[in-house]
C-alpha cells in the first residue's frame, strides 16, 4: 500500500514537470544583404522561434555570437532598437533581425533566451546561418572639384564578379534618379574609380551590380554648393543671391563714407534704390569674416 503511494506521488511530480517544460526550436527563414559601409556590411535575417507552451511566459531576449544587432521585431510587429533587445508577448513566430558585421564574416548565430512559463525556460542558439558579403568592398568615397567639375571617386579592396556601378542623385538624399553607369575593372585586389557629375549641392549614391542582376547601394555622399553670397546692379534695383543661407550683413555707402542702409539677412532679396542720390554709392556684404564691397553709379 506505501508502494502504490509512493509511485502515485512520483507519477504527479513527473506529470507536473512535462506540464512545464518546453520544446523550443529555431529555424533560419531568410538572410539577405542589405548594404556595405566600408569594411562593415548589414544584413537582416528572418528567424522562425516555436516553444510547445508560449502561455503565461515572461520574455524571450535575442544576442547575437559576432557583431552588432540593430533593431529586432517580433511575430507581433513590435520593434526593439536598444539593447537587451528583449519582447514580452508575441513570444511565438517570426523575428526579423538587423545587424551589423565586418565584411569578411562568413557566418553569424542568434542564441534566444525565452524565459517560458513554469520550468519552460530554454536557451537556444541558433544554427550558423552562412553570410555571402557583396561583390564589393569599398573602403573609399570621396569628391573634389577640378576647374568647374566635380569627380566623385571611390576605391574597392576587392571586387568578384562585379559588373559596375550606377550613379544616382538626388535632392533630398531619398528620392534618387540615375544619371550614368561606371564598368568594373572586376580585379580581386579592387581597383580605383572616379566620374564626373553634372552639379553640387545634391547627394549622389553609388549602387553596386553584379553579373547576376542583383544591386545594392553601397555608399552615399552629399556634395554642397560652393557658390557664395554674390550682388547684381541695376540702375534701380540692387539684386543679392544667397545660395547657402548664410547669415550675412548688408550695407550701402556713400562717397563720403557715410553708411546709409544696414540690413542683416540670411537669405536673397532684391532692393529698390531709386530713391538714391545720383552719383558713387558702395555695397558692401560681411558674412563669415569675409567682405564683399563692390561700387556701383546711381544714374
Amino acid at each position: 500500500m506505501k508502494i502504490t503511494h509512493i509511485s502515485t506521488l512520483f507519477l504527479m511530480i513527473f506529470s507536473s514537470l512535462n506540464l512545464f517544460s518546453q520544446d523550443c526550436s529555431l529555424t533560419e527563414v531568410s538572410t539577405a544583404n542589405v548594404s556595405q559601409a566600408g569594411s562593415n556590411c548589414v544584413y537582416q535575417s528572418v528567424v522562425a522561434f516555436s516553444s510547445s507552451n508560449s502561455n503565461s511566459a515572461v520574455s524571450v531576449t535575442v544576442t547575437i555570437n559576432s557583431g552588432t544587432i540593430n533593431s529586432v521585431s517580433n511575430p507581433g510587429g513590435q520593434i526593439d532598437f536598444t539593447s537587451p533587445f528583449t519582447f514580452t508577448s508575441s513570444f511565438v513566430g517570426n523575428y526579423t533581425i538587423n545587424y551589423t558585421v565586418p565584411c569578411a564574416q562568413t557566418g553569424v548565430i542568434f542564441t534566444f533566451d525565452y524565459n517560458g512559463p513554469g520550468n519552460g525556460d530554454c536557451v537556444l542558439p541558433s544554427p550558423l546561418i552562412p553570410l555571402t558579403p557583396l561583390p564589393v568592398e569599398i573602403v573609399d568615397l570621396g569628391y573634389k572639384k577640378q576647374n568647374n567639375d566635380y569627380i566623385i571617386h571611390w576605391t574597392t579592396a576587392s571586387e568578384d564578379n562585379n559588373y559596375g556601378f550606377h550613379i544616382e542623385k538626388s535632392k533630398d538624399g531619398i528620392e534618387f534618379e540615375r544619371t550614368s553607369f561606371v564598368h568594373s575593372a572586376n580585379l580581386p585586389s579592387g581597383s580605383a574609380y572616379n566620374t564626373i557629375v553634372d552639379e553640387s549641392d545634391k547627394y549622389y549614391r553609388i549602387v553596386q551590380e553584379d553579373y547576376d542582376g542583383n544591386q545594392k547601394a553601397i555608399g552615399t555622399i552629399f556634395i554642397p554648393s560652393d557658390k557664395k553670397i554674390s550682388l547684381k546692379f541695376s540702375n534701380d534695383l540692387v539684386v543679392i543671391d544667397n545660395p547657402n543661407n548664410t547669415d550675412y550683413t548688408f550695407q550701402i555707402i556713400d562717397s563720403k563714407g557715410s553708411i546709409t542702409m544696414t540690413k542683416n539677412a540670411n537669405t536673397g532679396f532684391i532692393l529698390d534704390i531709386s530713391n538714391l542720390p545720383s552719383g558713387v554709392h558702395y555695397a558692401k556684404i560681411l558674412s563669415n569674416g569675409e567682405i564683399l564691397s563692390l561700387p556701383f553709379v546711381k544714374l
